[in-house]
């Protein structure tokens, strides 16, 4: 890799790194300037041979090179049973790990395959003998395994077996001892609520599910047999009297819902009851009034529960959506307030007409004072001048004038009306005219404003 520029081919004379100002060793003439090159370090191997000029690059996983100045791609392999992380620079840098396996090569080690095991430091995986009961079924064994209830021994040959493993087991809810004979495991007894089967090959619980024609229930162990099956809960249109489940019988029921604890619950009722209290009642022996606000009303069954239903609304109220309404309600209208009244009878009628009650300031319901006959309330007439533009800036109510537009320019505020004092004409002592938010007046020669 280059180090630096010096004046003499062998590395002495006046020497600088790459970038410095050549100008501090050229004098005069010219001077010959020589490149100094290093070899790449261990670890590493260069892409262009050393005399030319070379990139380092860095060895990959699974190789390595041990010594400075490797010329283009001649990393070696890392030794069988090892493992090189990038950059290595020993054939054995990583012992290969106990249940994996390390070809020449290799980067990242491989897990032991299925029928093998693979000790630290493993080239290649070690197959199983093959001998009876034999686990090596799962991969990343770092030795013999065998399966389940068995345990690995010398089988005095220089070889390995697989024996019987004795001592105690379990089997569901069970416990024993394992037969050193056949291996198998052996019943002795059974954990709680458990009981030892009649041939003793596995343990049964000591409570069961049953069924009747018109429930279900339980039956107990009692030692040597199952007990008769006692109900804990019943079918549909049947209940729990006396521990059996026995026919529901209230009254006036149609269908019973199916609760499935042993309770009789009244789903639907005959025509004229309603379900109350789980019972089925007259429609009719409810209270026949009910108090609503401003009226009063009757009961009625409806959708399975009481509805009050207005019947007669007290003086100003009438009925609408089953309630006692107001004769009298707000409406809107523009530029102000407005009021409806009901037009009929107590149970049936109309809304009238939205009526004016006032009107905002500018505005009335007076048709002597506005144009404005169609709507409730109309724009002021005072309120536009004599050139049609506005006039009032303000009102205090209805039509009163508070303030004019453009006060003592255009109008003036006189007896209530805007009084233009601005209009547009011209005669033999001059002219006026309304410009912009002023008077302008101009007199002919001798003639002066006043």
């Amino acid at each position: 890799m280059f180090v630096r520029w010096c004046t003499e081919t062998d590395g002495s004379g006046t020497c600088m790194s790459a970038g410095a100002d050549v100008g501090t060793i050229i004098v005069s003439g010219e001077t010959t300037l020589y490149a100094q090159w290093a070899p790449c370090y261990n670890g590493q191997y260069s892409d262009f041979d050393n005399s030319s000029g070379q990139t380092c690059q860095t060895c990959s996983a699974g190789t390595y090179s041990a010594n400075d100045g490797l010329a283009h791609d001649i990393c070696d392999l890392c030794d069988a049973g090892y493992y090189c992380s990038a950059g290595g620079n020993t054939a054995t840098q990583n012992l290969c790990t106990p249940g994996n396996y390390c070809p020449a090569g290799t980067g990242t080690p491989l897990i032991c395959t299925i029928g093998s095991y693979c000790p630290a430091g493993s080239g290649s995986p070690v197959a199983c003998p093959a001998i009876a009961h034999q686990a090596c079924v799962i991969p990343g064994l770092s030795e013999i395994a065998c399966s389940s209830g068995f345990i690995l021994e010398s089988d005095g040959f220089g070889g390995f077996i697989c024996a019987f493993q004795s001592g105690s087991c379990t089997i569901g809810a069970g416990y024993g001892e394992i037969n050193a004979e056949n291996g198998l495991c052996e019943l002795t007894g059974c954990y709680e609520d458990n009981h030892l089967s009649s041939d003793g090959q596995r343990c049964e619980p000591n409570t069961v599910e049953c069924t009747t024609a018109n429930g279900h229930g339980e039956k107990e162990w009692n030692g040597n047999a199952y007990s008769s099956c006692v109900e804990t809960a019943c079918r549909n249109g049947y209940g729990l009297i006396g521990g059996i489940c026995s026919a529901c019988n209230i009254d006036n029921v149609l269908s019973y819902k199916d609760t499935n604890d042993g309770s009789c619950v009244v789903n639907l009722c005959k025509s004229g009851y309603h379900t109350e209290d789980n019972a089925c009642v007259v429609n009719a022996t409810s209270p026949g009034t009910c108090t609503i606000a401003n009226g009063e009303g009757t009961n009625e069954w409806k959708n399975n529960i009481w509805v009050c239903t207005a019947t007669n609304c007290n003086t100003g109220y009438h009925i609408e959506s089953n309630a006692c309404v107001s004769n009298t309600k707000a409406c809107t209208i523009a530029h102000g307030v407005g009021s409806q009244v009901w037009v009929g009878t107590a149970t049936s009628g109309n809304w009238g007409e939205c009526q004016a009650i006032s009107c905002n300031a500018g505005y009335t319901s007076d048709r002597s004072q506005t144009n404005e006959w169609t709507v409730p309330c109309g724009r002021c007439n005072n309120y536009y001048g004599f050139d049609g533009q506005p006039a009032v800036s303000s009102y205090t109510s209805g039509c009163d004038i508070a303030v004019c537009m453009y006060p003592s320019e255009k109008y003036i505020l006189q007896n209530g009306e805007c009084v233009p004092i601005c209009e547009t004409r011209s005669d033999e002592t001059g002219s006026m005219q309304f410009v912009g938010t002023t008077c302008q007046r101009t007199c002919e020669a001798g003639f002066v404003e006043w």
